[in-house]
């Protein structure tokens, strides 16, 4: 009989997600990037298992004090995040889907651009901020 509840007790919680949240945030993440949703904060390594490996990869510092902004505007086009200072973020280029993906130290996404071609020097622009 012992036996038997010991096998029972083991198959519920064998059912039973352990972590639910953290498994319907990784099912939500995977699901978002295969449709090219991009929210910041989706992990690096999601990416990889989604999309496979970047055609290219990169680092960039930004060695401009405390705090900086950041600007990427190819076109009159792009957006901006607010850098770390001297802080290294990993750039990930997928060619077939034109975006470059920026990573901060964590892993987790912080920026991206949308371009057939990887952000070349003269895009990246750092303005110290007061």
């Amino acid at each position: 009989m012992k036996t038997l509840l010991a096998i029972s007790l083991l198959l519920c919680v064998g059912c039973y997600p352990l972590n639910y949240n953290a498994t319907h945030h990784m099912y939500v993440d995977r699901s978002n990037i295969k449709h090219n949703i991009l929210i910041t904060g989706q992990p690096r390594g999601r990416f990889q298992s989604v999309w496979g490996p970047p055609t290219r990869t990169y680092s960039r510092r930004f060695d401009i004090g405390e705090h900086g902004g950041f600007a990427a505007t190819p076109f009159s086009a792009g957006g901006s995040f607010q850098a770390k200072g001297g802080e290294t973020y990993d750039l990930w280029f997928y060619q077939e889907r034109k975006v470059t993906l920026m990573f901060d130290h964590e892993g987790e996404l912080v920026y991206w651009l949308w371009s057939a071609e990887p952000p070349s020097e003269k895009l990246f622009q750092t303005d110290k901020v007061n």
